[in-house]
């Protein structure tokens, strides 16, 4: 008898945790913001290069708060870069804000207001110093900010 209260008890203890493990992807899904960009040059973007062209993706927050983007390029996921830092966004247009050194690009920036941040990037030393100091080295690419799951 006593083991089947156990059984029946830990029965039940796998179904709540099943039940908020569903809940956490359900929240992290509706949270997730999604979106697409043109580069019009080869990147870098963190510790990743990416040749020009269409691209898509999803932003996730973590439980612990971390931004983790998911780039794809067509149906292929060419990258998960984490962010570096975010602020809250107060600009009008989302957007990537990219650096130019010589003919190298770097993202510093995405800003994605309807989800209320900017996330800020990895730059190569030389592009940190230089972004610190000219303003006109950095050009804007206009991101379309789907929302919440690939709605507008």
């Amino acid at each position: 008898m006593k083991q089947i209260r156990n059984l029946v008890a830990v029965g039940m203890l796998g179904s709540a945790l099943l039940a908020a493990g569903a809940f956490t992807r359900a929240r992290a899904e509706m949270d997730q913001v999604t979106g697409t960009f043109t580069l019009p040059f080869d990147v870098r973007w963190a510790a990743v290069s990416l040749p020009a062209g269409d691209y898509s993706f999803s932003l996730e927050t973590t439980d612990w708060g971390a931004h983790l983007l998911h780039l794809y390029h067509g149906r292929e996921g060419v990258a998960l870069i984490m962010s570096q830092g975010h602020d809250a966004s107060f600009s009008g247009q989302s957007s990537l804000r990219v650096l130019r050194e010589g003919n190298r690009y770097a993202v510093a920036d995405l800003d994605l207001p309807q989800a209320g941040i900017v996330l800020h990037y990895s730059l190569p030393k030389s592009l940190e110093r230089q972004a610190a100091r000219e303003r006109e080295v950095s050009q804007n690419i206009h991101v379309t900010e789907l929302g919440p799951r690939g709605r507008a």
